[in-house]
């Protein structure tokens, strides 16, 4: 099923106003073994896929498109854990504590953010490309259903 955590597949998010870039597979092997992550509703190559209109698995990886419709992920995660179908939703996000979306659903809702240090080698997924490094540092946001805000911050070592 498209959306499946498939492990030979990397995930992508944009960054940079470059694109979509792909999750280092070290960054996410962390990720599935420390939360058992199950689905990712942003997979990559999929552009016929659109995560935000289907229902997503119990436990998820979701790296979005950065920029201004980050909110409409961070929304439909909480929509998704109020259906109580998914356990768990777990954000890769550019430190953007100044945001509107940081402040109305991060911040009230999330149970933990881990501040990540150093900064995330994005992968470029054309075949020329290779890494690049974050111009900008990251969070890991967990939302759970049975825990709510306000988060417990943590660091999150790569």
């Amino acid at each position: 099923m498209v959306g499946e955590l498939d492990p030979r597949v990397r995930y992508a998010g944009r960054s940079h106003g470059c694109g979509d870039w792909l999750t280092p597979p070290s960054l996410l092997a962390e990720i599935v073994r420390r939360w058992g992550i199950d689905f990712d509703p942003c997979p990559y190559p999929r552009p016929e896929w659109d995560g935000l209109r289907v229902h997503w698995g119990r436990r998820c990886f979701v790296n979005p498109p950065y920029g201004l419709g980050v909110g409409r992920w961070l929304d439909k995660a909480i929509l998704e854990i109020g259906h109580e179908c998914t356990k768990y939703v777990v954000f890769l996000l550019h430190a953007r504590t100044d945001t509107r979306w940081f402040h109305d659903y991060v911040v009230p809702h999330a149970c933990e953010v881990y501040a990540v240090r150093g900064r995330v080698q994005f992968i470029s997924p054309s075949e020329e490309g290779g890494p690049m490094r974050n111009p900008f540092p990251s969070i890991i946001v967990v939302f759970d259903e049975d825990l709510r805000g306000p988060p417990t911050l943590r660091s999150f070592t790569l």
